[in-house]
C-alpha cells in the first residue's frame, strides 16, 4: 500500500461513509483528516456517481434486452456449436472495431469520415447480446444432457 495512505503503524488512514445503507471506505493521506463538511461533500459526490452509474447500467441492460428480443425475432432460438458462436461473436467484435477504425483509417467504404460513439456503442450492445445468447445455448445444452 502507498506509504502516504498509511499511518505510522502501516494501517490505512480511512473513514467510513454510509450512502443508501451501503458503507464505503475512503482512504486519505495520513497527513490529512477530512472535516465533517468534507466527508458530507464526499458522500454527496459518491451518491451522485453511484446514481449515475446505476442509471447507465440499467439503461445498458435494457438495451441489451431489446437487442436479445430483436435477434430472437430474426433468428429464433439459436443452438449453434461453440465454434459457430465464437465466429458470430468475433464477427460482432470486428464490426465494433470497424466502427472505431474505419473513419480514421478509411477501412470501411461506408465510413462517413468521423467516428460515431453511437455506432460503436450499438455494436458493443450487440456483442453483449450475442454473448448472452451463447451462454443461454450452453445452458440449454447442459439441461438437455441432464434430462436425456
Amino acid at each position: 500500500m502507498d506509504p502516504n495512505l498509511t499511518d505510522e503503524q502501516g494501517e490505512p488512514c480511512k473513514c467510513g461513509l454510509v450512502f443508501d445503507d451501503v458503507e464505503y471506505t475512503v482512504v486519505y493521506p495520513h497527513s490529512y483528516i477530512p472535516t465533517r463538511e468534507e466527508k458530507e461533500a464526499i458522500v454527496k459526490r459518491l451518491g451522485e456517481q453511484i446514481k449515475m452509474s446505476e442509471r447507465l447500467r440499467w439503461q445498458s441492460i435494457e438495451e441489451v434486452a431489446d437487442e436479445l428480443i430483436r435477434q430472437e425475432k430474426i433468428w429464433g432460438e439459436q443452438n449453434h456449436s461453440d465454434y459457430y458462436w465464437l465466429t458470430i461473436l468475433i464477427e460482432e467484435v470486428g464490426e465494433a472495431a470497424m466502427a472505431i477504425l474505419a473513419p480514421e483509417h478509411n477501412a470501411n467504404p461506408r465510413a462517413t469520415g468521423e467516428h460515431h460513439d453511437h455506432d460503436f456503442r450499438k455494436e458493443v450492445i450487440q456483442i453483449a447480446a450475442v454473448a448472452i445468447n451463447w451462454a443461454e445455448a450452453i445452458k440449454r445444452r447442459e439441461l438437455n444432457a441432464e434430462s436425456g
